[in-house]
């Protein structure tokens, strides 16, 4: 608890093994750091292998409780976009503007326009 994985620039990556519910959390003293000096917080979700990206600053529905004697933040994972979904769903957009320019490129073809 409370342990950055990776610092970089504007970036604080840290790792949790699992949700509770939609509801993730963070230590109080990572929470401030990122607030503090406007860095972003990508959380890695070991239980679904997944990166999930906030923006402490902009989070204005959060809770804070103690457990284990130490201060945590805890806030809704659909306050985050899915990094790993981010990637697939530009994968899924390109393949579908392969194809459909494909498709253009051989309607225009079938009516003449390039000869």
């Amino acid at each position: 608890m409370g342990k950055i994985g990776y610092e970089f620039r504007n970036l604080i990556l840290v790792a949790k093994r699992s949700l509770n519910g939609d509801v993730v959390s963070v230590h109080r003293t990572i929470w401030d750091k990122a607030i503090g000096e406007r860095k972003v917080l990508v959380l890695y979700m070991a239980e679904g292998g997944h990166f999930y990206r906030f923006e402490p600053g902009k989070i204005k529905d959060f809770v804070e409780n103690e457990r284990g004697g130490q201060k945590m933040v805890n806030f809704s994972i659909w306050e985050g976009k899915n990094l790993m979904k981010l990637k697939a769903q530009k994968v899924k957009e390109d393949i579908v503007v392969d194809k459909n320019s494909d498709e253009f490129m051989k309607e225009l073809f079938r009516q003449g326009v390039f000869g």
